[in-house]
């Protein structure tokens, strides 16, 4: 019996000693484990705190070859106020650092919630698609854009506009992301191929109702310009953006009375530009080789016009058809510095024409005779011309070899547009 008692008092013991250590280790992991949940509670809601998301349209300017300059727009989308010294902020071009130069705020003077931040880097980049990242404050954001390389100057079309038959759309490149500008499809558009305002994004001008109007490229924020501008033609017809012959950033349009072209800006009123018989503006650019822009119109005929700076105006004897918004904005498609004008035939082929009046065909599939845009959406560092297909009226591109596509957007589904203004 002793002996029995004995081994009862030692497995007593072990059983309270035993039931000490796991308790004391259940005690240790349990406390871990709250720690843990702790730490990732703090680190979630420090994410949450301070957010940044850079904003800037891949179609804008972003990056002057003359300074090796790059600019990005950051908004602060997190619920504190953010640092704006250039010791705070990272960004990594294409995987290397680079020097932050300067960080201002556009709206305020302080990197509030809410608020934006243009950043600005020293870089050197060459022609093709690059990868930002920002990284404030342990939040960081990415960000790609092409750059065409060579030269600051960006592709005529900065954007590729289209209008779907309830809203006006823009779209950087294939694949890229669709932002409504409108909640309305207006019959005429032109290229979103000027910064009017200074934000970093393209504009897009538009006639409806007999006036110009611009949405800013943020979208939802519009201004009507110029009061009440000579009538623009409301239907039938294309406009331009650019500066020419010494003008500030303008709207070119055909006047639907007097058949003139006007200009008009968010700070001048209508100004007179010739006294031209036309129909539709197509755009400005260096058309006859001359390295001086000239501005690029149809008659009234339809044909493709163009006048020089002081106003002498010239005839290639081409003409895209009965409807004038089938002609896209001029550019240089071959890098020899003169600008052709391609357009759609009514034959519904896709067609280049220079200033003699010579043409290029594309063996391309069918085209709706409506607006035409260009723009590089493969970023191959090229333009494209941009058109509507015939077949189930999507939009698709056209390299200068001849090879074809279809825009996608992010989702990577084919985008339908509205054949009435087309795309610009």
């Amino acid at each position: 019996m002793a002996e029995v008692s004995i081994t009862h008092v030692i497995l007593f013991i072990a059983a309270i000693s035993l039931s000490t250590i796991v308790g004391g280790t259940a005690t240790n992991i349990a406390g871990d484990v709250g720690h843990a949940i702790e730490h990732v509670g703090s680190d979630y809601a420090e994410q949450v705190s301070h957010s940044v998301t850079v904003i800037s349209d891949p179609g804008a300017t972003l990056y002057d070859a003359n300074t090796d300059t790059l600019t990005l727009l950051a908004k602060n989308t997190g619920e504190s106020r953010l640092p704006t010294d250039r010791g705070s902020l990272l960004v990594l071009v294409d995987g290397e650092p680079v020097n932050v130069t300067n960080v201002s705020v556009a709206d305020g003077s302080y990197w509030r919630p809410g608020h934006v931040a243009r950043i600005r880097a020293n870089t050197s980049l060459d022609g093709g698609a690059h990868r930002v990242v920002v990284s404030v404050d342990e939040s960081r954001d990415y960000f790609s854009f092409p750059y065409r390389g060579g030269s600051s100057e960006p592709l005529r079309d900065g954007v590729v506009v289209y209008t779907t038959g309830s809203s006006l759309n823009t779209i950087p490149y294939d694949r890229g992301n669709v932002t409504t500008q409108l909640d309305s499809s207006p019959p005429v558009i032109g290229p979103a191929s000027v910064d009017f305002d200074g934000d970093g994004a393209y504009d897009s001008p538009y006639i409806e109702n007999g006036t110009i109007h611009l949405v800013y490229g943020g979208g939802g924020r519009t201004k009507t310009l110029g009061g009440n501008p000579p009538a623009p033609s409301n239907t039938k017809t294309r406009i331009g953006v650019g500066t020419w012959n010494g003008s500030d950033t303008s709207v070119f349009y055909s006047n639907a009375t007097n058949k003139d072209i006007y200009r008009v800006s968010p700070e001048t009123g209508p100004t007179h530009v010739l006294s031209v018989a036309s129909k539709a503006v197509v755009g400005v650019a260096d058309f006859d080789g001359d390295s001086a822009d000239e501005l690029i119109y149809l008659g009234t005929s339809a044909d493709v016009k163009y006048a020089d700076p002081d106003g002498t105006t010239h005839d290639t004897g081409i003409s895209p058809g009965s409807n004038v918004r089938s002609v896209g904005t001029p550019a240089d498609f071959d890098g020899d510095g003169v600008a052709r004008v391609p357009y759609v035939t009514g034959s519904n082929n896709v067609k280049l024409v220079d200033d003699d009046g010579e043409m290029t065909k594309f063996t391309s599939p069918s085209a709706v005779k409506t607006g035409v845009s260009v723009d590089d959406v493969d970023r191959d560092g090229d333009p494209e011309i941009v058109y509507v297909g015939s077949n189930k009226k999507y939009l698709r591109y056209l390299n200068l070899d001849g090879t074809t596509g279809y825009v996608h957007d992010s989702a990577g589904d084919k985008i339908p547009v509205d054949t009435t203004a087309g795309t610009a």
